[in-house]
């Protein structure tokens, strides 16, 4: 749990998050995961029977059997399409338990609303509380569909890489290591810089939003009270910083594609180097390098995803740790009078009574009030260029 707002929401605090979201539903949920991963493992074959497919029609000559062509093309078109069949009805469970998490976040989610007090409501404004419950949703999806297409393909891509050039060719390995050693520094290094930027820019979405919410709820009384000048340069003012943060995230993030495209160039010139030597000794056939190739295009092309979604996927992070804030709170101790409020009464007095807000008794938002109001009555006020309403039933 954090401590407060802006520290940074880790990702070990996204799984717990995650974890203490599903609920009873957590070894489903792990199980499918898991089966998912295994089912993930077939997409090695296309590949492979590609590339052993070449192998074999390369030293064909007429009159051979062509029974282990055949077998290779029904044996992988079958197993391509059973894998391809669970896969999807995998994601469709997991879909399904996603849907129940986002139905539980909005029904929770409003209840803990009403359980805390006042006082602590007191610190936010309304709309941003009903903005980081929708968005921390939608950014549970995001992630979920990221994991599923991006992140374990491409750990098993890797995984099943390294296998294959153990038996095939040592010495590659390395290099796949290195590869993708170098990629997560990449992607830490950037990391870091961005993560900041991101929970300073929900912030910043989230007052906007929040003033957005708070100002069309109350339009007719900004209208009547002719504030409405004043509170549309307050939003134009919120507005500017969310775009200063935006600003900058864009100019790390393309930094970030920069070193990555570079990266990606030397380490696939090097892997050419080297494959085509080995073809040119004979020490690898040309199937065998067209399966190597297509594994090593497979990660690229999922690092490649990664870095494409990855900017929105810390955004999202950071969106869930922020709806979490509320899922864990904890309520704000008040002091409270010893005697009732009498039930019939008739009027209120504040005589020179000073008004604060309980997060910050520091500083006084009004002083020296004196107001008479009476029961059922509605009253407008204005001093000091702050205006509240009174309302009291």
């Amino acid at each position: 749990m954090r401590k407060n707002d802006l520290a940074p929401f880790s990702w070990n605090d996204f799984f717990k998050a995650v974890l203490f979201l599903l609920g009873k539903r957590k070894k489903t949920y792990l199980l499918l995961t898991f089966v998912l991963i295994l089912v993930l493992t077939f997409g090695a074959l296309p590949p492979y029977i590609i590339g052993k497919t070449i192998d074999f029609l390369s030293s064909y000559t007429q009159g051979d059997s062509l029974e282990p062509f055949f077998v290779l093309v029904i044996f992988g078109t079958i197993t391509s399409a059973v894998a391809s069949y669970f896969r999807l009805q995998i994601k469709q469970s997991l879909g399904d338990i996603l849907s129940d998490m986002s139905y539980d976040i909005r029904v929770q989610g409003f209840e803990k609303l009403m359980s805390l007090s006042l006082a602590w409501h007191d610190k936010q404004l309304t709309g941003n509380k009903y903005q980081r419950l929708q968005k921390g949703i939608g950014d549970l999806w995001a992630i979920s569909y990221f994991f599923g297409n991006t992140v374990y393909p491409t750990v098993i891509g890797v995984a099943y890489t390294i296998i294959l050039l153990i038996f095939v060719r040592p010495l590659y390995v390395p290099l796949v290591l290195l590869y993708g050693i170098g990629f997560c520094l990449i992607l830490w290094y950037f990391y870091n810089r961005l993560q900041n930027l991101n929970e300073q820019l929900n912030q910043a979405m989230e007052d906007a939003s929040g003033v957005h919410v708070e100002g069309l709820g109350n339009i007719l009384t900004l209208k009547s009270s002719g504030a409405q000048k004043k509170f549309g340069s307050h939003i134009a003012l919120r507005e500017k910083i969310k775009k200063q943060y935006e600003y900058e995230i864009r100019r790390v993030s393309i930094l970030q594609w920069q070193v990555y495209q570079i990266y990606n160039a030397v380490v696939l010139g090097v892997f050419l180097i080297y494959s085509g030597i080995d073809v040119a000794r004979g020490i690898l056939s040309a199937g065998t390098i067209v399966i190597i190739n297509s594994y090593l295009v497979q990660i690229t092309n999922r690092t490649s995803d990664i870095l494409s979604n990855y900017e929105k996927i810390l955004e999202s992070k950071s969106g869930i740790g922020r709806m979490m804030n509320i899922f864990w709170a904890k309520d704000v101790s008040v002091s409270r009078g010893t005697q009732k409020f009498p039930p019939q009464w008739k009027k209120l007095i504040l005589d020179q009574a000073t008004f604060a807000y309980s997060h910050d008794t520091t500083k006084t938002a009004l002083d020296n009030v004196s107001i008479t109001v009476t029961r059922h009555q509605k009253s407008w006020h204005s001093r000091k260029n702050r205006q509240w309403q009174i309302n009291l039933k």
